[in-house]
């Protein structure tokens, strides 16, 4: 006759995968206020508007013509909000979606696609009719080579920090590096407390 075996519950396992998600979930965060500060750096030092990092541009917003409205659709903006725009392709875009794109000079505008078309007058190609959410009538239509991407995140407030910090140049970088030392002094807090936690769970293993 088998003799069954007791089973061996660990009370610190479910606790050890808490702490194991909140310390990844932390170290996502971290890496999101480093990307930000970087991209920030670039917009604030930057002469070329233009300047991506990684594929991602920020733009501070100047007017209120994207915010958000009841009963309207969601995603919109304020003025003195920051914006981070994705580069996209063309193709990709549709309806309800929030793009950034060039007036033909150095001034970039950002709102929402109404309707696309293929071809506009006797020009081929595709076209995007926009408007602003606070705005009653449409944007001329706007050709696919002035598409700069798509938005897909906004920080509020955070663009009339951008604008200080561009007009005084100093001040920008003293706060740069002000910023990445109290982040590294929390990642590094971090990485102490996550690794004093598995030595713990090693030696409450082995007694």
């Amino acid at each position: 006759m088998e003799k069954n075996e007791p089973t061996v519950f660990y009370p610190n396992a479910k606790k050890s995968k808490a702490n194991r998600g909140l310390f990844f979930l932390v170290l996502l965060f971290v890496a999101f206020c480093i990307f930000t500060l970087s991209a920030s750096f670039l917009f604030v030092t930057a002469k070329n508007s233009q300047k991506a990092f990684m594929g991602y541009r920020i733009y501070a917003v100047l007017s209120s013509s994207m915010e958000p409205q009841p009963g309207g659709p969601s995603g919109g903006f304020k003025s003195g909000d920051m914006i981070i725009v994705k580069a996209e392709k063309p193709e990709n875009i549709i309806v309800g979606d929030i793009i950034t794109f060039s007036t033909g000079s150095d001034a970039f505008i950002t709102h929402r696609v109404v309707e696309i078309r293929d071809g506009f007058n006797e020009r081929k190609g595709i076209f995007f009719i926009t408007k602003g959410d606070a705005n009653e009538i449409e944007d001329p239509p706007v050709p696919f080579e002035r598409l700069v991407g798509k938005k897909v995140a906004a920080i509020p407030r955070l663009g009339q920090l951008l604008i200080l910090l561009r007009m005084r140049p100093l001040v920008t970088i003293i706060f740069l590096l002000f910023s990445f030392f109290i982040w590294a002094i929390i990642l590094l807090g971090i990485f102490i407390l996550y690794t004093a936690s598995r030595r713990k769970r090693r030696l409450l293993n082995n007694q």
